[in-house]
């Protein structure tokens, strides 16, 4: 799963080199369709590549980004442990990783993580939900 994010995140880094704001699970209007021109439409380990930054724990969800942040989740601990993190989108460096929440990890989808569902911004907070349903709201700093 770790390896998902890091070309996810390789692909939104992309995306933010041209402006593109995308504040949520398949983009700003939830059709998973961006505007921009001339992204690049094929990549590999070391083609197009911008940085590339290893993210700790597993996590399912889509990165999302915000001007010069990207943002993702993951779950540490085999599940016990929530986190959000920003990334700088232009250089790959965590700005934090802040451990949101705990939990005594139960039943998951063998095709998921504790950390699936993607967050969502407002430009100003970032707002997580995780495998337990719990809820969490974070400011960009």
């Amino acid at each position: 799963m770790i390896s998902r994010t890091l070309t996810a995140l390789v692909l939104f880094a992309s995306l933010t080199s041209h402006g593109e704001n995308w504040p949520q699970f398949r983009g700003p209007t939830l059709q998973g369709i961006s505007p921009e021109k001339n992204l690049p439409i094929h990549w590999s380990a070391t083609e197009h590549v911008l940085w590339k930054t290893s993210i700790p724990g597993a996590g399912w969800s889509s990165p999302i980004v915000w001007d010069n942040q990207i943002f993702v989740t993951s779950a540490t601990d085999e599940g016990a442990a929530f986190h959000v993190m920003a990334v700088n989108a232009r250089t790959g460096k965590i700005l934090w990783d802040k451990e949101v929440g705990r939990q005594v990890p139960g039943h998951k989808q063998r095709r998921n993580s504790y950390a699936t569902p993607t967050p969502c911004t407002d430009g100003r907070t970032v707002f997580t939900c995780f495998g337990d349903g719990s809820f969490f709201a974070l400011d960009f700093d």
